[in-house]
């Protein structure tokens, strides 16, 4: 499923780092007890964005069935270095697609690690809407089967990711969120979306 790197895909990779980086610097320029900790897990749903038999069909690889969805996981950790805004590190699993097409059964699975900046926007006393964008360094592994006969080859990059989704806080260390967030893997999109819990510390 992966594809060679999108020719403006490293002018993308260097902005978003330039961002990140500038946030890191004025973060950690702040004093300690403006600095909130936090760590965050969710589970939820992932899809990759291709039409694999469409283009498979197409090129006479028929019949072709594909099960692109998958189960995802989620587990970061956080510095909220003001009210609306955090730097997150965490580690995401992309879940697995599989295809078969005209005998060969395939799967890929992806996983990384990722930098984000979250900001948040409180509309009630404790609801907010959130965003993300951040960069995701990716592996993914691809595993081809004909009878006894099998081959695997892997990928590896750094991408974009970004992310929509809304927050509610049922205590003040304790908060609900959910995400609908997309990881650019080269030339192939994966959705992810997830309902997790956040809990605060110093």
């Amino acid at each position: 499923f992966m594809k060679h790197h999108k020719q403006n895909g490293l002018h993308g990779v260097v902005a978003g780092l330039t961002v990140i980086s500038a946030v890191v610097l004025a973060g950690f320029s702040l004093p300690a007890s403006a600095e909130e900790w936090y760590g965050a897990a969710s589970l939820g749903q992932t899809k990759i964005q291709e039409n694999v038999c469409g283009d498979l069909s197409a090129l006479g690889y028929r019949p072709c069935s594909e099960d692109l969805t998958d189960t995802g996981l989620k587990l970061a950790i956080g510095n909220q270095f003001t009210p609306n805004a955090a730097l997150e590190f965490g580690y995401a699993d992309l879940g697995e697609g599989k295809v078969t097409a005209a005998g060969v059964s395939c799967k890929v699975d992806a996983n990384g690690f990722g930098a984000s900046l979250v900001g948040s926007l409180p509309v009630a006393n404790q609801f907010s809407f959130t965003g993300r964008v951040g960069l995701f360094f990716w592996d993914a592994n691809v595993t081809c089967s004909a009878g006894a006969v099998s081959v695997s080859d892997s990928d590896s990059g750094t991408d974009l990711a970004f992310g929509v989704g809304a927050r509610y806080d049922i205590t003040k260390t304790v908060s609900l969120r959910g995400e609908w967030e997309q990881y650019n893997l080269d030339d192939t999109d994966v959705d992810m979306l997830s309902l997790g819990l956040m809990v605060k510390f110093k």
